[in-house]
């Protein structure tokens, strides 16, 4: 047992035994202190890590054992500060014998009734999470998908005839074959890793690799080695290993989630992409390379500049070409042709035959906003589709149960038992639903509009959506000059009413013309 005044330290894991039992054999070092920061429980992960006997750091506190460096806090302090946990914290120390220890730590305040007793810290050497996730990476195969592998993706896979889109289309194929950094800009599920490979597949560096990573998945500290490799002896258990800009030299390297990318690191890619060299961690060479940067951020790029997470010289090297995917909502016009051939591409895949959609399922498909967009589209229908019995032709209400379309689909059918026949109930899809989700998407827009006088552009925007968005909802509702405020007058699934005038219960207010 490594533990040292633990009693003081109790909130209901029991006997100091029972922490022994459960960290002892981690392979991840365990360390907790109490608010003096003195150590009070120190497993044998982390004595090897530290190369520290566990009875000699029971009892001593963190700036007895260790020092991070000048106008540096130790994180397991800065959790105790905070009383907040450190998620993926990055972290280089010296031990008091002078051993250097890279590591990545997770450290998590406990707390007794209200109170702070301390902090519980679970830490992992830099060089030992780069080999475990290289052994992962090079032990997954990914046998299915190489049997329904196919020809690259190119621009004529692009399903569209939305103006936006063709316009981003005509930025690719020109933008290709340069080696200016290109950046997609866009909410999740619209397309940005697609448009990256497409960018690709159709430049003069087809041949070369192809690389992408997500920037989000990685610690600082680990995140630095992947992308610039490590030299021999950098830290503990470093290896001399070449990182993805070296391994994707004359070909593509694909950054996505570049907005996630931690400030101190910016710098460093900014002047391997402007020098065509880095560096690796731990080393003095600098080595050439010559590629083509992509990245991907579902953040605005301005606002992130902004808001002073994202460096400003960066956004405007790595947007030398900026790439905005409009989201699906508002591409109206490229729906149907999605769903088609999506139902098409599911069709095969599932083995079913489904060769229509009912009309209330055009009707939903069309009058939701996809917040996730494309990849929500066709998981949607996948979802539908598989649970269509293999006889079936025709798409119906019925077949969806999807949670992501849950609030469409609400109201949107009713059983129908057929209890003198015995027969089991059935769905009898009715259009009650979708004109009561129609009527308050329609009231919105004219609270909107009432509320920024008759200016579309302004009501668009405090609805946080574009003015193309607005305008197509304007013409698909008929909402004339003079609209009407109280939508149930003009989408009223119980039947027709008549209008009333003056200011009492049940009138009609108007808003200004647009």
């Amino acid at each position: 047992m490594h533990s040292f005044g633990l009693e003081n330290l109790t909130w209901g894991l029991g006997s100091t035994d029972l922490l022994s039992q459960i960290f002892d054999d981690f392979a991840t070092g365990v360390t907790i202190i109490n608010v003096n920061s003195e150590i009070v429980f120190y497993n044998k992960a982390q004595g090897r890590i530290d190369n520290i006997e566990p009875e000699h750091a029971l009892g001593k506190t963190l700036l007895d054992l260790y020092k991070v460096g000048e106008n540096t806090t130790h994180p397991a302090l800065l959790s105790i500060f905070s009383c907040k946990p450190l998620s993926n914290y990055p972290c280089y120390y010296h031990t008091h014998q002078g051993k250097l220890v890279n590591s990545i730590q997770n450290i998590f305040p406990i707390m007794r009734e209200g109170a702070l007793v301390g902090s519980i810290a679970f830490i992992s050497e830099y060089g030992q999470a780069l080999d475990n996730f290289e052994a992962f990476q090079a032990s997954y195969k990914p046998v299915a998908l190489k049997k329904r592998a196919s020809k690259p993706l190119g621009l004529e896979d692009v399903i569209t005839e939305d103006k936006a889109m063709l316009a981003n289309l005509d930025i690719i194929l020109n933008s290709a074959d340069s080696l200016s950094p290109v950046m997609l800009h866009g909410e999740p599920g619209t397309g940005k890793d697609m448009f990256a490979r497409i960018l690709h597949n159709i430049s003069d560096r087809k041949d070369a690799p192809f690389l992408a990573i997500n920037c989000s998945s990685f610690p600082e500290s680990l995140l630095d080695g992947v992308l610039f490799g490590t030299e021999e002896g950098a830290f503990t258990g470093a290896k001399g290993k070449p990182g993805l800009f070296e391994l994707a030299d004359g070909g593509t390297l694909f950054l996505d989630g570049i907005h996630s990318m931690p400030s101190s690191l910016q710098g460093k890619l900014l002047r391997a992409i402007e020098e065509q060299k880095i560096r690796r961690v731990g080393g003095t060479e600098e080595r050439e390379v010559s590629l083509k940067v992509l990245s991907a951020t579902t953040v605005n790029p301005r606002e992130a500049v902004s808001e002073g997470s994202f460096r400003p010289e960066l956004m405007l090297k790595l947007g030398v070409v900026l790439i905005s995917i409009p989201p699906l909502r508002e591409r109206p016009v490229d729906i149907p042709l999605l769903t088609a051939s999506f139902i098409r591409a599911l069709n095969s895949r599932l083995n079913r035959q489904v060769e229509s959609v009912a009309t209330d399922v055009n009707d939903a498909i069309q009058g939701y906003l996809w917040p996730g967009n494309v990849q929500e589209l066709y998981y949607t229908l996948e979802s539908a589709i598989s649970q269509l019995p293999q006889e079936e032709k025709v798409l119906r209400l019925s077949h969806f149960n999807s949670s992501l379309f849950a609030d469409v689909l609400r109201g949107a059918s009713v059983p129908v038992a057929e209890a003198e026949t015995g027969k089991a109930p059935k769905y009898e899809p009715v259009r009650t639903g979708i004109l009561l989700h129609r009527a308050a998407e329609v009231e919105r827009i004219a609270a909107a509009l009432e509320a920024a006088g008759g200016n579309a552009a302004k009501a668009a925007r405090s609805l946080k959506i574009s003015p193309q968005l607005m305008n197509y909802k304007l013409k698909k509702f008929c909402l004339k000059k003079k609209i009407t405020v109280h939508v149930e007058r003009v989408f009223n699934p119980m039947g027709p009413q008549k209008r009333q005038s003056g200011d009492g219960n049940g009138t009609s207010q108007t808003g200004h013309g647009l």
